[in-house]
């Protein structure tokens, strides 16, 4: 699965697509923003965060790759 891709990948992706389109996002994340980490870099940002399991639920959980979660909603897993 692919962590980055360019602005010019991105706007392929877009090409087809009218300007009142719907774009959502799979798992229930929301957008928040795009955040300039860099002069040449930008981050998607999302208005989950991840959150901060325990070693414990880690082991018994190894297909997990990321909990995400509405700021403030749960403690530690």
């Amino acid at each position: 699965m692919e962590t980055e891709f360019t602005a010019g990948d991105f706007k392929r992706e877009l090409s087809g697509m009218s300007d009142d389109a719907v774009i959502s996002f799979a798992g229930g994340m929301t957008f928040y923003r795009f955040k300039r980490d860099g002069d040449n870099e930008f981050v998607l940002e999302f208005g989950e965060c991840l959150a901060d399991v325990s070693e414990e639920f880690c082991e018994e959980n190894s297909h997990v790759l990321a909990v995400f979660s509405r700021p403030g909603t749960l403690a530690s897993l």
